[in-house]
Order: structure tokens, then C-alpha cells, then sequence
């Protein structure tokens, strides 16, 4: 049905001032480019948990960052620099997605929908996984939200020492330290609003973690070499194990 309304929208000249026009316009990119297809649908995912113009405007200015898009798609993204243009970016993302919706999803009750929607990312080359909402909460927390946090902090910390001692630590970055400063360039408003809505999983995780840190803090202080070797044998193993999973 999505490759019919996307051949539908090559055929029909509708005015880029059209509401349709976008809707259809998404529809033909999202079907002819996977990676485009891959990041739209993320977006659709996330949209309804955004609040207001702004946060819809930096959430698709980060998941488009480095994607390769349309000039229309982009001209979308740039009005939002305009007085007033955030507002009209909001209001024509919102619109589109609710009439993809409408073509995309079938059915009334919720685990219908819930299907319809996993078959569609089955059909797009994705893997689906069903778990609760308080499931996935801990385990992005783990996952996604503490990297985010601990790359935040040590750059954070990084930035607080004096001047010369600073400029050394950018002249003597090693390849630990970059991935942290990468990982802590991310969208501040974007984690700002996933720390702040995930704050229960996020604030368990981070007292595990204040509990494995103070351990090794005290295996540390008090010469436990072998404390020490145990711990990191155990994590390089995790490393591994994501190795193995095509996930590194």
C-alpha cells in the first residue's frame, strides 16, 4: 500500500504549499531510500512524547544530522531559523506524520495497531522486539541513557580544569576520550528531555553505577590489584559479547 501511495504521489502535481504534497513527498523518499526511511521512522516514533515547536524542530534537526535528504526536506529544517518558522515546521511534521498515519497504520484496538506497526518495520529490513514500557525504559537507561550521562560528566569535568592543564588534555586525547567528547556533543535539548521524562530508570541505574564506582574507588585506594583485574575480565568479556551480537 506505501509503494502505491508513493507511485500515486510521482503522478499527481501538487503545490509544495499543499499539506499533501509533504505527506506524499515523504512517503516516495521514505520508500526509495532505506537509511531515510530508517531515521523518518524513528522520528514518527519519539514525535508524540515532544512538546512544542522547539523540541520537534531540535529532535529532527538531530536524527537528520549527517543524513542525506532531499533539498525540500532541508528547506523544512531551515525555515525553522525564521521568526515564526519553528511554529510552521511543527505544524507541517505533525500534520504529515497524522495522514502517514492514517496510511500506514490498520486497525482500532491496540494491539492491532501494534502489529500493523511492527510488520511495517519488519518490512523495512528492521528487527522487532516487544517489551513493556518499564522493560525498555531500564534497559535504555543502561544502554543509551548512562553512556550519555558519564561522556556528559567526564567532558563536563574535563572543561573545569584550569587553563593549561585543559589545553593539554585536548593536545593528549587518546582515543577513550574522543569517543566520550562525540558521544557528549549530542543535542542538549534532546537529553535534556530524555533524562528529565526517563528519571526513574535513569536515577536507579545511576546509583547502581555510584555503587560499582565507589567499589572500585576503594579496590583502588586500598591496592586490590586483583579486585581490579576480576572486574575488568568480566567487562571485557561483555565487549565481546557485543562483538559477537554485530552490535560494535
Amino acid at each position: 500500500m506505501a509503494r502505491r501511495l508513493a507511485g500515486l504521489a510521482g503522478r499527481r502535481r501538487a503545490s509544495v504549499f499543499v499539506l499533501s504534497w509533504w505527506s506524499e513527498h515523504l512517503l516516495a523518499r521514505a520508500m526509495a531510500d532505506e537509511r531515510f526511511r530508517a531515521h523518518l521512522f524513528r522520528f514518527v516514533d519519539v514525535f508524540p512524547a515532544l512538546r512544542g515547536p522547539e523540541e520537534v524542530l531540535s529532535h529532527l534537526q538531530s536524527e537528520f544530522d549527517g543524513v542525506a535528504a532531499p533539498w525540500w526536506f532541508r528547506a523544512g529544517l531551515a525555515l525553522g531559523a525564521f521568526p515564526g518558522g519553528r511554529g510552521v515546521t511543527a505544524s507541517v511534521a505533525r500534520r504529515s506524520i497524522d495522514r502517514m498515519a492514517h496510511q500506514f497504520v490498520v486497525g482500532t484496538e491496540p494491539h492491532e495497531v501494534a502489529a500493523a506497526v511492527g510488520r511495517m518495520w519488519e518490512q523495512a529490513g528492521m528487527r522487532v522486539v516487544r517489551m513493556s514500557a518499564a522493560h525498555h525504559d531500564r534497559v535504555l537507561a543502561m544502554t543509551s541513557h548512562l553512556p550519555h550521562l558519564i561522556a556528559y560528566t567526564i567532558v563536563g569535568t574535563a572543561t573545569a580544569l584550569g587553563d593549561d592543564l585543559k589545553s593539554e588534555v585536548i593536545a593528549f586525547s587518546a582515543g577513550g576520550f574522543r569517543d566520550f567528547t562525540r558521544i557528549a556533543a549530542s543535542d542538549p535539548v534532546m537529553w535534556r528531555d530524555i533524562f528529565l521524562k526517563n528519571r526513574e530508570a535513569v536515577l536507579d541505574v545511576i546509583q547502581r553505577f555510584s555503587e560499582d564506582l565507589t567499589a572500585l574507588q576503594r579496590a583502588i585506594r586500598r591496592g586490590e590489584g586483583e579486585t581490579l583485574e576480576d572486574w575488568f575480565t568480566r567487562t571485557r568479556a561483555i565487549r565481546r559479547s557485543v562483538i559477537e551480537a554485530k552490535q560494535a
